[in-house]
Parts: C-alpha cells; sequence; structure tokens
C-alpha cells in the first residue's frame, strides 16, 4: 500500500514546473496565462500565476494580474485535486481597465475554490501533462529544475 502511495506520488510530480495556455474570447479578449508550481514531498505547494489580458481593439495595451497561491494537495493514484489555503491578488498594470473590485472579487472567490480533479497523463524528467478530468482538456507543463 505505501509502494502505491509513493509511486503515485513520484508520478505526480514533485518540484518546479512552469505550464502555460491561451484562451481567446467571443469579445476577442487574449489570455495568456503562465503558472510556476512548486509541490513539496508532504504535498503543500506554493502556485505563482501570472494572467497578461489583450485585445484587438485597444493595440498596444494590456492587463497584468499575478495570482499567489499557498495551498496542499490531496493525491489518489494518478489524480489530484488541489486546495487553496491562502492567495493573493496583485494588479500589476490595467491599461485595459479590467480590474475593478468587483473583477477582483470574483478572481478572488474563484482562486479560493478547491480545483476540479486534475490526472497526471504522463511525466518524465523534462515535462508532465495534465489533464481536467471533467472537461478532458490537457496542459503541458515543463519542469523548472533538476529532481522534478
Amino acid at each position: 500500500m505505501i509502494e502505491l502511495a509513493m509511486a503515485g506520488i513520484s508520478l505526480f510530480g514533485l518540484g518546479d514546473w512552469t505550464c502555460t495556455s491561451n484562451n481567446v474570447y467571443p469579445d476577442g479578449m487574449e489570455e495568456h496565462i503562465e503558472s510556476r508550481v512548486t509541490t513539496r514531498k508532504d504535498l503543500t505547494y506554493e502556485e505563482t500565476l501570472t494572467l497578461d489580458y489583450r485585445t484587438s481593439s485597444v493595440p498596444g495595451s494590456h492587463s497584468r494580474l499575478q495570482v499567489f497561491i499557498t495551498g496542499h494537495k490531496d493525491v489518489v493514484g494518478h489524480t489530484f485535486i488541489a486546495y487553496p489555503e491562502e492567495i493573493e491578488l496583485v494588479p500589476r498594470t490595467d491599461e485595459l481597465r479590467l480590474f475593478s473590485p468587483e473583477f477582483l472579487e470574483a478572481s478572488r472567490a474563484f482562486y479560493l475554490e478547491p480545483s476540479a480533479p486534475i490526472e497526471v497523463v504522463s511525466r518524465d524528467e523534462d515535462a508532465m501533462i495534465l489533464r481536467l478530468k471533467e472537461s478532458g482538456e490537457e496542459t503541458t507543463c515543463q519542469a523548472v529544475s533538476a529532481g522534478a
């Protein structure tokens, strides 16, 4: 039983990882998200998200929000759920005027929610593929440090 749990944690991917995603919304807003996650052996984690927004309606302008999260993860087999415990939202620039108090409060509530179940599809020393179990959406993450 302990060996199975350790195998699950080993595949799960301790260490430092960077994941990116890009989205384009119907109103033409482009969102680029970069996440740097450090997970320790006790399954606590620190995550820094950098969200960049651009739109063709305001060329050359952008807004950037950083989100700092600490919490813990529950791992079962090759699947985990992240449980945020503390978050901090820091608007870095807001040329698009996106970050109203209402937007920031909605973002705070969103990032304080536990994640949906996330499956580690594959992992090697350089990359890890994660899949949201509900939607099937996949993200590829890159190892930042040796021993990840």
